[in-house]
């Protein structure tokens, strides 16, 4: 299983977070959830180019596999073919690197599984906002990179950096300072921001994170509502499902419908009944965000403060990520829900979104 050093720098004490480094298990699955979830565009462009959409997730699968791997101490280690890029290749990779490390670094410790590019909202701001948001599209530098919802509801703010080798302090202070430029989002003030650096140390892929509490007194306030949300970062996977090669399969005694994305051997899905929900909601911004409500209820802060091994705030309905062996096979063609086939590897995040590798 790989496991995932990272460090913590100026988190409060109800994260359980110390100045130190700790260490995330995970599986290569949740790498590729994290990967084929993260910073999606929205619901319109979704729907009007789903084929490029779902090219799009091909290749971020297969970047993540060209470029990652793992050593014998279940450390992730960059390849060969990501050391022997040119220097401007380097940089686009390791940026969506970054991205990615940051939605599995979220979602793991934080319990924040929706998360969506900032760039998506950038048209949701009136009046003296308007004019911070003209500056983004010519100085990217200023502004975070995502926003997102964690399990309760409350907002979060996060600046994402991916690097080759080792990020400076300074630089990490820059993107800190990054995710003062949000006041409120949707009339809220975040409940969390923070910034995460994913680089190479020794060639092994490592993550630093520094908490800002603090926002610039004159920064813009974005709104959005929960529903536009909740339906532009589910348009991928909803739009993926609308086709004839859908097949329903049983795990951990919930019902997912999955598809798998060709050429990658990877099953993509959702909860069954939430799928149906989500169908029948998806013309109507406060319909789809009741549905999402009721099927994914707010979940209380658990997090036991005494354990310096990061756990999620609760544990998710589903267990947690495991290999199935199971000689079970799997009929394609048939509506009934069969079991997960031989050795997959297995993710179910709290958005309801499954992965099996």
């Amino acid at each position: 299983m790989p496991i995932i050093d990272f460090k913590t720098l100026h988190f409060p004490p109800r994260y359980g977070l110390a100045d130190k480094i700790h260490t995330l298990d995970c599986t290569w699955s949740d790498i590729i959830l994290a990967a084929v979830t993260v910073g999606r565009k929205n619901w319109e462009w979704v729907t009007r180019y789903g084929t490029l959409s779902e090219h799009e997730m091909v290749f971020r699968i297969k970047m993540i596999l060209a470029f990652l791997e793992e050593n014998p101490y279940g450390e992730i280690e960059r390849t060969d073919n990501l050391i022997t890029l040119d220097p401007s290749e380097k940089v686009a990779i390791s940026y969506f690197l970054g991205l990615v490390g940051t939605k599995l670094i979220a979602e793991k410790v934080f319990n924040i599984p929706w998360l969506m590019h900032l760039d998506v909202y950038t048209n949701f701001a009136t009046g003296s906002d308007r004019v911070f948001f003209e500056k983004w599209i010519t100085d990217r530098n200023t502004r975070p990179d995502l926003i997102g919802l964690d399990v309760r509801r409350d907002w979060v703010v996060i600046e994402a950096k991916g690097r080759t080798n080792n990020m400076g302090y300074t630089s990490l202070l820059e993107a800190k300072d990054q995710t003062k430029n949000i006041k409120t989002i949707n009339g809220q003030y975040p409940a969390l921001r923070f910034a995460n650096s994913t680089y190479f140390s020794r060639n092994i892929w490592n993550f630093s994170l520094v908490d800002p509490e603090e926002y610039h007194e004159n920064a813009p306030d974005i709104d959005i509502t929960l529903g536009q949300f909740f339906r532009d970062y589910y348009s991928t996977i909803y739009n993926f499902l609308q086709h004839d090669e859908t097949e329903k399969i049983e795990y951990e005694n919930n019902s997912f419908t999955v598809r798998e994305l060709k050429g990658t051997n990877v099953k993509i899905g959702i909860e069954s009944n939430f799928f149906n929900t989500i169908k029948e909601s998806s013309h109507n911004e406060q319909m789809f965000e009741n549905a999402v409500l009721n099927s994914q209820p707010i979940q209380p802060e658990t997090r036991d403060l005494t354990e310096d091994k990061p756990t999620s705030f609760e544990k998710n309905k589903y267990v947690d990520d495991i290999k199935i062996e199971d000689e079970t096979d799997i009929d394609i063609n048939s509506n009934k829900p069969s079991n997960i086939k031989i050795s997959s590897s297995v993710s179910v995040g709290s958005d309801g979104i499954i992965v099996i590798y």
